[in-house]
């Protein structure tokens, strides 16, 4: 007990070095878990509001059955331009005669209040009832109006037919769709 008496300054200081270097070590391996998530994307509007990694977003109706979902390793947001950028997206849409459609591209905008989805970069939609796939650089998507469409070079596969047209538009209630502008078609048949 008298050793003790007699270096208690000492066991204090002890003390106050251990929870210093303990702190310390704290703050070290905070700076390292926050160093191993990717760099802030910058977009064209600047540094995002927040972002979001590894995300699944579905978006349902009024009855609570879902219609949208969007995949993407990150999406950033931006709420000053009111949008939002997903990277490589894969966007399932169910349309109002329950059919699957399914659409990605190499970036996905989303803007105007979400039911407007821009997707750039090797696009690609497919129809579920007669197993179209549309290919173009920048596929435009309107749940609102019910309407995909394309004012890039769009190419159009169904079975062994491909058709190229500068224009392309569909209307996911109605399977009607249009291809314009210097349209050539070739016929591959399988052997």
């Amino acid at each position: 007990m008298a050793w003790l008496k007699q270096n208690a300054y000492r066991i204090g200081i002890v003390l106050l070095l251990l929870i210093a270097g303990a702190f310390l070590a704290l703050i070290d391996q905070r700076s390292n878990l926050v160093s191993q998530h990717s760099p802030i994307p910058e977009g064209d509007h600047g540094t995002p509001d927040q972002y979001l990694e590894q995300v699944v977003y579905t978006r349902y109706d009024d009855q609570g059955r879902p219609y949208q979902t969007l995949e993407s390793p990150k999406i950033s947001n931006f709420s000053q331009a009111d949008e939002s950028i997903a990277e490589t997206p894969k966007l399932a849409m169910l349309d109002s005669n329950n059919r699957h459609w399914h659409a990605t591209g190499d970036t996905g905008i989303v803007r105007q209040g979400n039911d407007h989805v821009v997707l750039k970069g090797n696009a690609q939609v497919t129809e579920p009832e007669q197993q179209w796939r549309l290919t173009t650089d920048t596929l435009n998507y309107n749940r609102e109006q019910g309407r995909i469409w394309s004012d890039s070079e769009s190419n159009f596969f169904q079975g062994e037919q491909k058709t190229r047209g500068n224009r392309f538009q569909a209307w996911t209630d109605t399977s009607r769709a249009l291809l314009e502008g210097n349209i050539s078609s070739t016929f591959m048949p399988q052997h």
